[in-house]
């Protein structure tokens, strides 16, 4: 299993995986993936206890091998059965859309509130009140 440089990620190569069962990991990602054509990297995001948080990175090695993957791997219900206290999964996989490219999200978030602190007043008159 390889790991991507995030420099060389080209468009249409990366997928975005989300409802994946909790106990998987980076390699069975990686195995899910690979009947599709060659996987250059994988990764399950995984909280501060590493635990999945239920979603995942996938790269291919070209843009005709991701979409192959996402029609047949998208909606698709995985079973489980190493985990009986888990329900099956309906996988969804689409292409990955980085964060300020996605609608709704054009700009990183920047506050536009000024904070002065002593105002200077002018023969009593406080400027705030205008």
């Amino acid at each position: 299993m390889a790991t991507g440089d995030k420099k060389s990620v080209k468009v249409g190569h990366q997928l975005f995986v989300k409802n994946l069962p909790k106990h998987w990991t980076h390699e069975e990602l990686f195995n899910q993936f690979t009947k599709f054509g060659t996987v250059v990297s994988s990764k399950v995001s995984v909280d501060g206890n590493y635990v999945s948080r239920g979603y995942g990175f996938v790269e291919m090695d070209s843009e005709v091998t991701a979409q192959k993957a996402i029609t047949e791997l998208n909606n698709q219900l995985i079973q489980v059965e190493e985990e009986p206290s888990e329900r099956d999964f309906k996988l969804a996989v689409c292409e990955y859309v980085p964060r300020l490219d996605r609608p709704g999200l054009g700009k990183p978030r920047c506050s536009t509130n000024l904070y002065v602190k002593n105002f200077p007043t002018q023969e009593g008159r406080d400027f705030t009140d205008d």
